[in-house]
């Protein structure tokens, strides 16, 4: 992947929570992880030319901090973001 596309990934991803669906490799790769479950939400705390790298919370009775994750481009198959929009196309939406 290029530069510029990590670069534009990154500003739409970074810090947000993301739902994230898995390749056919990705489920086999992280299946373990994710229970094999072929998406989740997570929050994506950087991006870079390897992948996204996800924080994933410990798990209950755990003593450990958060962990990360990184997911490599190839186990990724399609993500979701929630798109904040400005109040101005709010009203227009609500007018169409």
């Amino acid at each position: 992947m290029d530069q510029f596309s990590i670069l534009k990934i990154e500003k739409l991803l970074t810090d947000k929570p993301v739902m994230v669906w898995l390749s056919p490799e990705g489920r086999m790769a992280v299946k373990q992880i994710f229970e094999g479950k072929e998406s989740f939400r997570t929050l994506v705390q950087a991006v870079d030319e390897l992948g996204l790298w996800l924080r994933l919370p410990r798990r209950s009775g755990q003593k450990s901090t958060d962990s990360l994750l990184l997911l490599k481009w190839v186990y990724l198959a399609t993500a979701q973001v929630d798109a904040e929009l400005p109040a101005s196309d709010l009203l227009k939406e609500a007018v169409h």
